[in-house]
């Protein structure tokens, strides 16, 4: 997964976890990330993968093989999410929709 991160509770290896997205408005990512994350660890044993740049759209090649193995699509929603342009709303939950994540 070139250009996607991830997190794991503990920095355990991510691998045989559920894989959840994380994606957001950009403004958003600071405020919302750590503590949702948090929040999904408590409950799930899971790797978090986002982007450290979320205003930068994916290329293609991450968007088709990468998203397409995520579980699920974690997307915050705020009044900036629904109101301005932004790749979470207009590419990412696209995108999930289409593919029924």
């Amino acid at each position: 997964m070139s250009e996607l991160k991830f997190v794991t509770k503990g920095n355990s290896s991510p691998e045989n976890k559920p894989k959840v997205y994380f994606t957001c408005h950009p403004i958003d990512f600071e405020r919302a990330f750590r503590s949702i994350c948090e929040d999904i660890f408590k409950v799930y044993d899971c790797a978090i993968f986002y982007t450290e740049d979320m205003a930068r759209p994916l290329d293609e090649e991450t968007r088709e093989i990468d998203l397409n193995t995520m579980n699920l699509f974690v997307i915050p929603v705020t009044f900036r999410l629904l109101t301005e342009a932004n790749r979470a709303m207009d590419e990412d939950f696209v995108f999930a929709k289409e593919h029924h994540i």
